[in-house]
């Protein structure tokens, strides 16, 4: 047993011979103490004298404040279409190029359309044919209604309703009373003295009447009469004065240059004008209009028919003839399809076919776009959404020409999405923005870049947003004193601090003391409440509202900025000497600058958070109070306020 403890007593000390060992153990000593000195007080002491502590500052100014959200997106034109052909076919002609203005309506290419004229001929011509073929049955459906030829008195009437009639069976009959005729014979020698036109004297035997009348014709050949005269007829018409009527015995006196002649013998009135009318189809009364010796005008419907057969035969023509009609209008607006015409007016951004080439139906001839309005969507997220409206104002710059960013095109919102996209949990909107007044120069496709002008709140006090402290919701500054109580609400050493909480002036470490309730005696920034601004910060998660409910996204920033506070409390010496802390009210806020409505004077002087330098490594720190602000988010644009830098007045 002692042996076997012996050699391990042997083996420990040649491991710690090794020299690989022994530097390691050095190694780890000089680390060890090196650690030590470096946190000794005096070690730390001089490395703190090496930091200078600067007070920033900045003055109360008046000018504008603009909330803007921002985004970019592609330009296309507002107005754009391809011209496709409907029918396969030849390019027959060309009348522009890429690049040519168009007016609507203007023609643009042309096919061969030879076949499709055939097409319309041979269409054309089955319709001719299909209605003459058709024409009989209208006529018959014409036939079933009869009216009257001509004005007169119906007599004879030989039907009523429900009576079924052949085709060519008499109806009834229709006579004009007015006006009759008589022919009566003049020989040979007289008959030359006789005119057409001229007047006679129709003597009415029976009524011992004489009618004036005249010769409406005179025959050039003769008769000869049972005693071998040779005797020529002349016609005579008379109106009738009321009492005539058809086979009232008359004769007749003509005067001429030789004298009076008389007709050799008498004839019978007859009426000139004197009608049996027929049915031209077979059908079925349908009504009688008229009664026997009831006067009517000519048009005047009197008797109706009906035909199931005709109705038939009319039902056949009419789809005939409807076919026939539109194998024409198609062929007809077939035809339209071999040429192409500018939709509206624009220019030819695209076009490839020539003379000769072959198209598809559904080829592109060319597109057409009215380059004069422009447009490009930008993508907001959806706690910014609701603050964008169709009208707003928007300035744009494109990426491709510079002097856009000094000085930018105007634009308007003219659409608003309905509907967002999510992604990784964030929803955003499409938002179309319209680019007024456009230049030629700008092309689709170019990136745009728009700043949408939220709200403008003119001639009002403003400091930047990092000089807000908030305590309980409300808000506060640091007001810089010249040892006596500056301008603003706090006089006479007091401040508007929630009840429980009062104080004077800040301390050299930015703490506040004095608390009524014993509460918060003596307490390190970092616990009492405020939330300022992180100028720089790391994560840039925390948000800020100047009404309250700030939070931060990150779990750890609290006591990271906990952390950060007293490490650095040393370094603050002076930072908020002469110093009061002023409640103010705010208003609108963009990521840069807040509104002050009252709390403050134009041209008092606030103080920003710390920032810490470092000589030996020119670096710095922001030393701020509890809570880091964001801005409102999603694209809300800061820089300075409309204006000059700053946007203030001195």
């Amino acid at each position: 047993m002692e042996s076997v403890a012996k050699a391990k007593k042997i083996g420990f000390k040649k491991f710690l011979s090794k020299k690989p060992v022994k530097i390691i153990i050095g190694v780890l000593l000089v680390a060890i103490i090196g650690l030590i000195i470096y946190n000794s007080s005096y070690v730390q002491k001089k490395l703190s004298s090496n930091s200078t502590t600067v007070q920033r500052t900045a003055n109360v100014k008046k000018g504008d404040i603009k909330v803007t959200v921002s985004g970019s997106g592609a330009v296309y034109y507002v107005q754009s279409q391809e011209t496709v052909s409907k029918v396969d076919g030849i390019v027959k002609k060309v009348y522009f190029k890429e690049g040519d203005k168009v007016k609507a309506g203007d023609l643009l290419a042309e096919l061969d359309d030879s076949d499709q004229q055939s097409k319309v001929q041979d269409a054309s011509s089955s319709l001719a044919q299909t209605e003459l073929s058709n024409n009989s049955a209208y006529e018959d459906l014409e036939n079933l209604t009869i009216k009257a030829p001509f004005s007169g008195q119906v007599t004879g009437i030989s039907v009523s309703s429900g009576d079924t009639v052949n085709k060519g069976a008499a109806i009834l009959t229709i006579t004009d009373t007015s006006k009759l005729k008589v022919t009566l014979p003049f020989n040979a020698a007289d008959v030359k003295l006789i005119k057409t036109g001229t007047a006679a004297d129709v003597n009415i035997a029976s009524l011992m009447q004489v009618v004036k009348g005249t010769v409406t014709y005179v025959s050039s050949q003769p008769a000869v009469s049972s005693n071998g005269t040779l005797l020529y007829n002349v016609e005579i018409q008379i109106s009738n004065p009321g009492a005539l009527t058809e086979n009232m015995v008359a004769s007749a006196d003509i005067s001429t240059t030789k004298g009076t002649i008389s007709s050799i013998d008498s004839g019978k009135l007859s009426y000139i004008n004197k009608t049996t009318i027929t049915s031209k189809v077979s059908g079925n009364v349908e009504s009688v209009s008229v009664k026997e010796h009831q006067q009517v005008k000519s048009g005047t419907t009197m008797v109706k028919l009906q035909s199931d057969e005709v109705e038939k035969s009319i039902r056949t023509a009419s789809l005939n003839i409807a076919n026939s009609q539109k194998q024409v209008s198609t062929a007809q607006e077939k035809l339209e399809y071999y040429k192409i015409y500018a939709p509206f007016d624009g220019s030819i951004i695209s076009q490839t076919i020539n003379v000769g080439d072959s198209v598809k139906a559904g080829g592109v001839i060319a597109k057409v776009a009215d380059t004069s309005q422009l447009a490009f969507n930008v993508s907001i997220d959806e706690l910014d959404v609701s603050q964008i409206k169709v009208g707003q104002e928007v300035t744009v710059s494109l990426d491709a020409f510079s002097d856009t960013s000094t000085t930018p095109m105007k634009g308007a919102v003219s659409k608003i999405a309905m509907e967002g996209t999510s992604t990784n949990g964030v929803t955003s909107y499409n938002v179309t923005i319209k680019i007024s007044g456009t230049d030629e120069k700008i092309k689709s496709g170019m990136n745009a870049n728009g700043e949408i002008l939220v709200s403008n709140t003119t001639d009002v006090l403003y400091v930047p947003i990092e000089a807000i402290q908030k305590i309980n919701n409300k808000s506060f500054v640091y007001v810089k004193s010249d040892g006596t109580q500056g301008s603003g609400t706090n006089t006479q050493g007091q401040s508007n601090i929630p009840q429980g909480q009062s104080e004077n002036t800040a301390n050299s470490n930015g703490e506040v003391k004095g608390n009524a309730s014993g509460n918060n005696a003596s307490g390190n920034s970092s616990n009492s409440n405020i939330q300022r601004r992180n100028t720089n910060s790391s994560n840039g998660n925390t948000s800020w509202n100047p009404n309250g409910n700030n939070s931060s996204s990150s779990s750890q920033s609290s006591s990271n900025r906990t952390s950060s506070s007293k490490t650095s409390s040393s370094s603050t010496n002076n930072y908020y000497a002469n110093a009061v802390l002023k409640e103010v009210e705010v208003g609108v806020y963009n990521d840069s600058y807040i509104e002050i409505k009252s709390g403050l004077n134009e041209r008092d002087t606030v103080i920003l958070p710390q920032i810490q330098s470092s000589s030996s490594t020119n670096s710095s720190k922001t030393q701020s109070g509890i809570g880091g602000f964001g801005g409102m988010g999603g694209g809300v644009q800061g820089g300075p306020p409309s204006g000059s830098a700053g946007g203030g007045k001195n």
